[in-house]
């Protein structure tokens, strides 16, 4: 979760902090969010609440964000989608208010989000287990190491594993076999961890999860013969 500043940013205190989910979050920052090419403003019929809900639920079916912007009903607004003029106009009309945000009917719409936290039921969820989209191996049980090796790998893109395409994303694969042998055995007391990367063209899913195993399973043979 992040923690949102109610008020004064620079006011740390939990009085002035709510947390909220990572996409939640990128909403109440617009601004910066269309900066970063985050998300686009729209007009939607849709509650802002109810566009977030919604892009959780498609993206867990595995829709990616173009399909999932392309199923809501949405107008042009005043302004092109990717303009930072909507924060601009919200920061003019705040007054002395400590915050601004868009009125209906426009809303933020997803476009470039990879961090969505959707968690599945533990008696459907298949393996292999995919985390979220951190290819290099590692023996490591510790996650203050995991940690480490994920900020050294996360300095700078790596080709996607699945089509190659440069991206910052990372994902942690652990097989459900330790000593999987297509992965190079462990050291003894130790559990093989893969880092890869994976970009944004590919929902997170079971489908997902079995073609980034396949991938790795002949990355890591072609290197081993």
């Amino acid at each position: 979760m992040s923690a949102h500043h109610l008020e004064d940013s620079g006011n740390d205190s939990p009085e002035n902090l709510v947390p909220l989910c990572v996409a939640c979050h990128a909403v109440m920052h617009v601004g910066r969010s269309l900066m970063e090419k985050i998300v686009e403003v729209w007009k939607c019929e849709l509650s802002q609440v109810e566009i977030v809900r919604q892009t959780r639920k498609w993206v867990k079916e595995g829709f990616t964000l173009q399909d999932i912007k392309a199923k809501l009903p949405l107008q042009p607004g005043h302004h092109p989608p990717n303009s930072t003029e909507y924060a601009n106009e919200l920061v003019r009309s705040m007054g002395s208010a400590p915050r601004a945000y868009l009125a209906e009917p426009l809303c933020a719409v997803f476009v470039n989000l990879t961090r969505w936290q959707i968690e599945e039921d533990e008696s459907t969820r298949k393996e292999p287990t995919l985390d979220l989209p951190f290819g290099r191996p590692g023996d490591t049980q510790e996650k203050d190491k995991l940690s480490l090796a994920l900020e050294q790998s996360m300095k700078h893109d790596l080709p996607c594993c699945l089509c190659g395409q440069p991206t910052g994303n990372r994902g942690v694969f652990i097989p459900k076999d330790p000593k999987a042998s297509h992965l190079g055995a462990p050291p003894k007391g130790k559990t093989r961890t893969v880092i890869y990367a994976l970009c944004d063209k590919h929902p997170q899913s079971a489908a997902t999860s079995e073609s980034v195993e396949r991938a790795l399973a002949q990355h890591f043979t072609t290197v081993n013969n």
